[in-house]
């Protein structure tokens, strides 16, 4: 029998307890709380012919360090991989064109996050509690930040952005994104904004 639960290519559930993963192939989207709680999850390398990763579907894996996502990632749910204290980076390809609401919340081992070129919008408290992460590069495409993106992120004092500091003043701020952060500089390809 199975440890993965799969229904019409979608991974409904995982019931193992196996600490390195290789998602199937012919799964085509990880489903809402898939492996939610899944204590013993340190590794997890999603296959080629996933396109959609569902909300909370590691919502709680506080030992998994590693996730690797493949290019055809398109969309992340929210708060997918809230609460993994043990990740320590992530790597969204630019395939990757949506991420919901707290995608990687509270994620206090977290330090570096690779953001995917193609994200138009990066939600609210996506990185909060993330009290590890030391540096994240915005990517020129983002129009739009939402609030408390950085709550509580006590190790980064400076975020990178892949734009001019014009671009950087033209993305739609919500009035709190920055807030409960101890950021002062945002990077531009022409030089510093000081906040």
């Amino acid at each position: 029998m199975s440890d993965f639960i799969i229904e019409n290519s979608v991974l409904e559930k995982y019931v193992g307890t196996e600490a390195d993963l290789v998602i199937p192939d012919g799964v085509t989207e990880i489903g809402v709380r898939a492996f939610q709680f899944c204590k013993s999850l340190k590794s997890v390398t999603v296959a080629d012919g996933v396109k959609r990763i569902g909300r909370y579907a590691f919502f709680f894996c506080e030992s998994l360090r590693s996730i690797i996502l493949p290019e055809g990632v398109t969309d992340i749910g929210r708060e997918t991989f809230s609460w993994c204290k043990g990740l320590q980076s992530v790597r969204f390809p630019n395939s990757v064109t949506s991420m919901g609401d707290g995608v990687l919340f509270h994620c206090s081992g977290l330090r570096n996050v690779t953001l995917s070129e193609n994200i138009a919008s990066i939600g609210k408290c996506s990185f909060a509690g993330s009290e590890s992460l030391q540096s994240i590069m915005i990517p020129l495409g983002v129009k739009k930040i939402g609030g408390n993106v950085f709550y509580d992120c006590s190790a980064l004092s400076c975020v990178d952005y892949n734009g001019t500091k014009a671009q950087w003043e033209r993305i739609e701020k919500d009035e709190l994104w920055k807030r409960g952060s101890v950021l002062k500089v945002v990077r531009c390809t022409d030089g510093d904004i000081f906040l």
